[in-house]
């Protein structure tokens, strides 16, 4: 998977054109973050850029959570893609990792995870992993990079775990100024008991299999 420099797309999309810039937010990738950083530098990335998506048709009644923001949706949900012609990034984490932060969102986890045990914790993870997936939360990373067709719908893929620099080589290009130096998440109200060492083999096996393409098209190891 071709992740950014700072000059692969300028050729294609000038400085001048900073705003055809866009943000697709999966979840549990320091979205947050990365909004903060665009917006202190004049872009309206992921949750800011709400009334702006909020134009486009898409098909509410197939969503399980209807309520999800949509700014968290893979743009191949909309009817017509809201950032056709826009230079589109988004931010893909390991399947294990994002996993074990869903668990811990405030937004889609248990609502007390610590007060789970650790078997409880697994079969969170497995009991979600074995329902039909028809929201962001938990939806595979590929489902956004690639449409229905398996067309690529967006063309820069960073990585979480190197997210600061890869960022920061690929915007530099359109706006100097912006630059991510923090992670911010100040949704995060549970502490963190539970990590990706304590996935059982049957979580791992429930993971692997859930999210296949995503290890293959994105470079993470399988255990």
């Amino acid at each position: 998977m071709r992740t950014a420099t700072s000059s692969t797309y300028a050729g294609r999309f000038p400085m001048q054109d900073a705003h055809h810039i866009k943000f697709c937010h999966i979840t549990k990738t320091a979205g947050t973050s990365i909004e903060e950083a665009g917006r202190e530098a004049g872009f309206r990335w992921g949750r800011l850029d709400e009334e702006y998506l909020e134009q486009f048709p898409y098909p509410r009644h197939r969503l399980t959570r209807p309520s999800d923001a949509i700014w968290h949706l893979p743009l191949r949900e909309f009817d017509v893609n809201p950032y056709e012609n826009c230079l589109v990034f988004t931010v893909v984490r390991d399947p294990y990792t994002r996993v074990v932060s869903e668990f811990y969102c405030p937004w889609f986890g248990p609502g007390e995870p610590d007060d789970l045990t650790e078997n409880q914790f697994n079969e969170w993870i497995c009991r979600q992993l074995d329902a039909p997936i028809h929201h962001s939360h938990l939806c595979p990373q590929h489902r956004y990079v690639f449409g229905p067709a398996q067309e690529r719908m967006i063309e820069v893929v960073l990585h979480f775990e190197n997210l600061a620099r890869e960022f920061n080589e690929f915007i530099e290009t359109y706006r100097p100024g912006c630059r991510l130096d923090r992670h911010e998440n100040p949704r995060r109200v549970y502490p963190s008991r539970f990590s990706a060492d304590s996935l059982d083999r049957h979580s791992v096996d429930a993971i692997n299999a859930f999210y296949a393409r995503d290890f293959e098209e994105f470079g993470y190891d399988r255990r």
